[in-house]
């Protein structure tokens, strides 16, 4: 059923050295379907190794950040298909949610989703996005503090690459500071995509009858934060701090602490700008930045 190819010698060695192996063409086709089947078998086997390489719900929730890191390493290889395809896909956005339930393991996605140099669609997969807009409605969230961290978190990736990616360049590292710039960029995307997601649901719902369009948790406090750092970068540069109501953590940030008010919003970004130590053109910038993306909602 097989003979080789009529091509000159020398390039069938050339062939050879490059496979390994002397490409067949194939004329039965029982013989062209036997091997299918064995291609199917393959696949099958080996979509069997690539979904058990996955964590379970229990090893992410129950992981520290350094090991939410390599957990997320592997959920974003499922997640942008590049071992398993549809499947690993699949089984890769059921533990999302997972990720999401607490802040060590949210800061180990975002650090390897938003840094991760393959993982650009991992961190902006519609998956991604619904995960976060679920876990910050009290009405499915475990934690009611969730919708606080993770939006605080994902904002946090989008000013602190900003501001290290202005001193790597000041530095003359161009390279450190692409790779900022890069999460910078993903973690802005993310903010865009969930006001997007939010306001197609809102759509959606008015369409079908389910009531009048209501911005979700995770698109209010989004826009309540943005509004504090651009807020907190102005006044910073004018040269007000909160000292006199400082904790007892001294400038201690904790995703954590939202009391809801604008008042204790604009408190906790003046501290964390004061922890990080930036200068005015880094505010400049995230002003500049925080208000670009405040028009997106």
């Amino acid at each position: 059923n097989f003979h080789l190819m009529n091509i000159p010698f020398t390039s069938s060695l050339f062939l050879i050295a490059l496979t390994g192996m002397i490409f067949p063409v194939v004329h039965s086709f029982s013989t062209t379907k036997h091997y299918q089947g064995r291609i199917r078998s393959i696949r099958a086997l080996t979509k069997l190794y690539a979904v058990a390489d996955l964590p379970t719900m229990e090893e992410v929730e129950s992981a520290d950040f350094m090991v939410a890191i390599d957990l997320a390493d592997a959920v974003c290889v499922q997640l942008v298909g590049d071992t398993d395809g549809v499947a690993g896909a699949e089984a890769a956005a059921q533990l999302l949610p997972s990720f999401f339930k607490s802040s060590d393991q949210a800061r180990g996605w975002f650090v390897t989703s938003l840094t991760g140099p393959s993982f650009r669609d991992a961190a902006l997969d519609p998956a991604v996005v619904k995960a976060i807009l679920h876990a910050t409605n009290p009405l499915s969230s475990s934690s009611s503090s969730s919708a606080s961290f993770l939006t605080r978190l994902i904002l946090m990736n989008v000013i602190m690459p900003l501001a290290t990616a202005m001193q790597h360049e000041a530095m003359g590292n161009a390279e450190q500071a692409s790779l900022s710039i890069e999460t910078f960029q993903r973690a802005s995307d993310l903010v865009k995509a969930v006001v997007a997601l939010d306001l197609q649901q809102q759509l959606q719902r008015v369409q079908k009858g389910d009531g009048a369009a209501e911005e979700g948790p995770a698109v209010t406090r989004l826009r309540s934060d943005l509004r504090a750092i651009a807020a907190a970068a102005t006044i910073a540069e004018a040269g007000w701090n909160d000292k006199d109501e400082e904790s007892e953590e001294g400038s201690g940030v904790s995703v954590n602490d939202d009391k809801g008010s604008d008042v204790d919003r604009l408190k906790f970004w003046l501290k964390f700008m004061a922890k990080w130590k930036y200068q005015p053109p880094q505010k400049q910038a995230i002003y500049a930045v925080t208000d670009d993306l405040l028009k997106s909602f």
